[in-house]
């Protein structure tokens, strides 16, 4: 006990300097834009919504992919809000706390598992790591690190006997609505249980599971059905064709995790989509050889080394889901190593232990090596604190450390575009698309900051390239409106027309259109071509007139 209060204490050392940071990123949106979560009266919301209704009221539920639902990760937000208000001080010493708990759970089910008289050398790895701060040096990272809490404690819970199994129960449900990847955690954990941590299958052992996990079991039933019920369904991948890609990138995906861990050299936000992008087919089908090779000697071993066999596993089933991460426009990696970390150390443990047991002259230098690189994570840790105080320290954090990545420059040109320095924008935003061409965000801002930097024509040409490479994205076809406007009416027209054949819906085109119908100097115009075109409509601007009445004169 005395080792691992120790460890905690180093760790609140090391995260210390976190607590005089602003809110940064999605925290502005859910925290400060947001009164949502700063009124009791909203709690039933949060559980009858996804996760971004709090910041959006519904709006990227409407167009996503993967929704999030996590109820109990908004309500710890809501406590804070409610104890200190829009104070970033108050979200950052709870996140600190969440950490330091979780630790603690870690400490528990490791000492439960392997040794308690080492368990806090590992407790203290996790603790200190830096890549992990991305789950609690950034307030809305937060998910993660309540997840880990709840879900280490739920399963050193089901390990004990009597009422402990059904407590455990109720600390995983609060997990699974804290983050929904630690259900990945459950089908390793029953596996395990049922192997008797490779002692082997037998019928009591599967009736002693199957009594210990049924708690576990239910968690997991009630917070799909609770899922389901605020979502609409699940919704929890893009269709096949999103689960396909995803399946092709979990080898490298783990590789990557596991020289990431290893070697965190590199705190800032990634970009996955981006940077899985870039690789080759093959590098993909290597990784996945490579990892089937890996789980052919693993199996080989299994009876020597179970924990390992099963760390290994919790490792892979907690970060797969990432995988999908790869094919969406999300920024982060380190906070979705924070589950998957804890079953890789609990893998290297005993693999380390059962390596110094059989040559024990290497104890001591092994120890230097250990002692080194957790001062040097500590180190880090404190130092990259620094990156997550506001938004122009995140992205400037991703420019050094990423120069050939496009969204550390397309997050400064979207603060230059709000601060009213659009050449400058312009000039982050040229690079940003120049490094990823097919992230429309980055073209879609350009031309934005030459808006309203009154250069329409550079505008115009930006938006011509997004219609060309993004052809069902109305928003250029918007652009391209926007930058022919003032000097020639029946192209806007027809740039606004297309977009709403593309996208029926798209408001800022709708609203554009009625404006230049109603209230611009060319109104007259405006009406007149809008005329001619429903007298004869172009087969391509077709549906689009259809829907709109003849325009009074």
């Amino acid at each position: 006990m005395n080792k691992l209060l120790l460890v905690l204490g180093v760790v609140l050392l090391a995260s210390l300097g976190k607590l005089n940071n602003a809110f940064v990123w999605d925290d502005i949106p859910l925290l400060v834009k947001s009164d949502l979560l700063y009124d009791w009266a909203n709690l039933p919301v949060i559980f009858g919504h996804d996760t971004m209704y709090a910041a959006d009221g519904g709006a990227f539920a409407k167009q996503a992919q993967l929704d999030t639902y996590r109820p109990i990760t908004l309500l710890t937000f809501m406590l804070d809000a409610h104890l200190g208000g829009r104070d970033p001080l108050v979200f950052h010493l709870s996140s600190l706390l969440y950490h330091l708990l979780a630790v603690a759970a870690l400490w528990l089910l490791l000492a439960r598992l392997w040794r308690a008289d080492w368990a806090w050398l590992p407790a203290a790895c996790f603790g200190l790591h830096p890549l992990l701060g991305e789950a609690h040096l950034w307030i809305n990272g937060r998910s993660d690190v309540l997840a880990g809490l709840f879900g280490f404690t739920a399963l050193w819970l089901s390990l004990g006997r009597g009422w402990r199994p059904a407590l455990g129960g109720a600390l995983f449900l609060l997990g699974l609505m804290s983050k929904e990847v630690l259900l990945m955690a459950l089908p390793v954990w029953a596996l395990a249980m049922a192997w008797g941590w490779g002692a082997g299958f037998s019928r009591a052992r599967l009736k002693a599971a199957a009594w210990a996990l049924s708690p576990l079991i239910l968690a997991a039933l009630l917070y799909l059905g609770a899922r389901a019920a605020a979502l609409g369904g699940l919704k929890s991948s893009g269709g096949p064709e999103h689960l396909l890609m995803a399946l092709g990138r979990v080898g490298w995906l783990l590789l990557d995790g596991l020289q990431s861990l290893a070697l965190p050299l590199d705190t800032s936000l990634r970009y996955l989509m981006e940077d899985y992008a870039r690789h080759a087919t093959a590098r993909f089908a290597l990784s996945w050889l490579a990892l089937l090779l890996a789980l052919a000697a693993l199996l080989r071993w299994r009876r020597r080394a179970p924990l390992v066999l099963i760390g290994l596993s919790l490792y892979a089933a907690l970060l797969a889901p990432a995988a999908l991460i790869t094919g969406l426009r999300w920024y982060g990696f380190g906070r979705y190593l924070y589950l998957p970390f804890a079953g890789l150390l609990l893998a290297l443990a005993p693999a380390v232990e059962a390596l110094l047991s059989r040559r024990p002259q290497r104890q001591r230098p092994l120890a230097a090596l250990m002692a080194i690189y957790l001062l040097g994570c500590g180190a880090r840790l404190y130092v990259s604190a620094d990156q997550w105080d506001g938004d122009l320290s995140m992205y400037e954090a991703i420019i050094a450390a990423q120069p050939d990545s496009s969204h550390g420059y397309g997050g400064v040109g979207r603060m230059l575009i709000e601060a009213g320095n659009y050449p400058a924008a312009a000039e982050m935003l040229i690079k940003a698309s120049d490094h990823n061409p097919q992230d429309p965000r980055h073209l879609y801002n350009l031309a934005q900051a030459f808006l309203r930097g009154r250069r329409p024509r550079e505008a115009y040409a930006v938006a011509l390239q997004g219609i060309q490479r993004f052809p069902t994205a109305a928003r250029f076809q918007h652009a391209a409106a926007q930058g022919v406007m003032n000097h020639d009416p029946q192209r806007a027209l027809r740039h606004l027309l297309r977009g709403l054949t593309v996208a029926p819906d798209h408001a800022k085109s709708a609203a554009m259109l009625q404006e230049l119908l109603r209230d611009h100097p060319w109104a007259d115009r405006y009406r007149a071509a809008l005329v001619a075109l429903k007298a004869a409509p172009p087969p391509d601007l077709a549906p689009a007139l259809a829907r709109l009445p003849v325009p009074e004169a």
